[in-house]
């Protein structure tokens, strides 16, 4: 079954106003591509599930389609820095309050792996004392419980499955079927991306069955777990994404300095996501040469 489709077909089909999504991507392979559409065309009152909420999060509070993140951590990691536009939404409410529910990562990792195995809960070290256990908004008494083990008498902390509507995920290649393959550093998309009711992927490459049945091994994601498939090379960029392309650490300074006053963040919006089209126009604006510096190269 071929299932290929442009991103702006995809977000259109399946992120609609008032969802919770996730994009995957703990620290490379983020979803970059998969916000900056979302932006454009303006989907409102969304939840944003993201182990790592770093500028991709930042940018999607900054023009207002957020209202509640779900998230051990926003901020950018180049420097590293504030996340400015999550600041000013928890702080003095610009462009409008946000709802925030935070966990650990460990916490948030057995909640999104408790989903993604279709697992009732999963257990995770004592988080009783902490902010993170007293300090509950989205999930309210759903967060958190605490039970004794039936093996020491300890007490366990229990989290239930943390499951997005939708799951966007990030990959080095597909077949048109949506067979997905990553591989390098993964983090914890293995989880992340087969913890939603509806998965979309995008690729850097798109690949013919036969390849993906040469390295079975690199499959984090079988074909019938997915709705759509997208062909976007570079889609990940400022993060890395393993033998394709490093992470562009200027890119995300800049980012840092812009967003300090919202009228720089406007500009930096209007430059890189409101003034090109698509991701093809996106790498044409970054540039031949942007784009053979940060390329993969053997060591």
């Amino acid at each position: 079954m071929n299932k290929l489709m442009t991103m702006k077909e995809a977000i259109a089909r399946y992120i609609k106003d008032g969802q919770s999504f996730l994009i995957s991507g703990f620290s490379i392979n983020q979803g970059y591509a998969f916000a900056h559409e979302i932006i454009r065309q303006k989907k409102k009152n969304l939840t944003l599930i993201r182990s790592s909420g770093d500028i991709l999060a930042d940018q999607m509070i900054g023009t207002g389609g957020i209202s509640r993140v779900i998230s051990p951590y926003v901020w950018n990691p180049t420097g590293p820095s504030s996340a400015y536009c999550f600041r000013r939404a928890i702080e003095k409410g610009i462009p409008h309050r946000i709802e925030l529910e935070e966990f650990s990562f460990g916490s948030f990792c057995m909640a999104i792996y408790a989903a993604a195995h279709g697992l009732p809960f999963m257990a995770t070290y004592p988080l009783e004392g902490t902010g993170i256990f007293q300090h509950r908004s989205i999930l309210g008494e759903d967060k958190v419980r605490v039970i004794e083990s039936p093996f020491s008498g300890e007490k366990v902390c229990l989290v239930k499955p943390l499951i997005p509507e939708v799951c966007l995920v990030h990959v080095q290649r597909a077949d048109a079927e949506g067979n997905a393959q990553m591989w390098g550093p993964l983090g914890d998309v293995r989880g992340t991306a087969n913890a939603g009711k509806i998965v979309v992927v995008a690729a850097e490459e798109i690949v013919d069955q036969a390849t993906i049945l040469k390295e079975p091994y690199k499959t984090i994601l079988p074909g019938f777990r997915v709705s759509a498939v997208i062909h976007e090379p570079w889609g990940a960029h400022p993060s890395d994404v393993f033998e394709h392309y490093y992470r562009d650490i200027w890119f995300q300074a800049a980012y840092a300095e812009a967003s300090k006053t919202v009228e720089g963040f406007q500009k930096f919006m209007n430059e890189w996501v409101y003034g090109v089209e698509n991701r093809a126009e996106y790498r044409e604006k970054l540039g031949r040469k942007k784009i053979e510096e940060l390329r993969w190269r053997e060591p």
